[in-house]
């Protein structure tokens, strides 16, 4: 079953891309990057959007502590800045670019 875990400390934009990729998968849940990693212990996603992943930003942890954890689940890092991680996605970006990236 395809389910999405969206981790952000944003609730706007936490909830805003919830509400995007909704429509891509059977259940979508949110969390904040304090209780991202029990989220993903309980709830078993099978993709991960993580938010705030620019260096030193709560998310930077947060895609440690999932990714030394994952076990063939889609990890996707969206920040501001940029990365070469093939795994990262640019803020703002296009739908396309999200679903191409989910697709996986």
């Amino acid at each position: 079953m395809k389910k999405a875990l969206v981790v952000g400390e944003s609730d706007v934009l936490r909830l805003t891309i919830s509400a995007v990729v909704k429509e891509w998968f059977k259940e979508v849940m949110s969390s904040g990057h304090n209780e991202a990693l029990l989220h993903f212990a309980t709830e078993e996603p099978s993709h991960i959007i993580i938010l705030d992943c620019d260096p030193g930003q709560a998310g930077e942890k947060a895609v440690a502590d999932i990714k030394r954890s994952a076990t063939g689940q889609n990890v996707i890092q969206c920040g501001f800045g940029k990365s070469a991680d093939n795994d990262y996605i640019q803020l703002p970006f296009r739908l396309e670019e999200l679903k191409k990236k989910l697709k996986n």
